[in-house]
């Protein structure tokens, strides 16, 4: 954690991090798609940059945020409403490529043998 104030490309990389979850280009999570400084990063990566500020996230940002989170995620929305910080906003937005993720890998598997043939 660092009590410096979060960079300006750091933040706004958050904010496009967020944004490709927003607009369903989500599997950002698995690839490269986020440019900070000309470099690409995935959004769990960029949730990993952010992650040691507490500075606190512009409103329009934490609403965002929130707006992605259905009721099963209603812990973290109690989590964030009590801290609105980068820290706590990147552990949320990761958690939700996260399970995306996994839902993405679910539905996209391969089917499973049995017999072992």
């Amino acid at each position: 954690m660092t009590s410096n104030p979060i960079p300006g490309h750091f933040a706004q990389g958050f904010r496009d991090a967020l944004g490709c979850y927003r607009t369903s280009r989500w599997l950002a999570a698995l690839y490269p798609g986020v440019n900070i400084e000309g470099k690409s990063f995935t959004i769990s990566q960029v949730c990993d940059l952010v992650e040691g500020f507490t500075d606190e996230l512009p409103k329009d940002v934490l609403q965002s945020l929130l707006e992605q989170m259905d009721t099963r995620y209603d812990h973290l929305k109690v989590r964030l409403n009590a801290n609105p910080t980068y820290q706590i906003g990147a552990r949320c937005l990761r958690t939700l490529v996260q399970d995306k993720e996994a839902e993405y890998r679910a539905l996209h598997a391969p089917p499973k043998t049995f017999g072992g043939k």
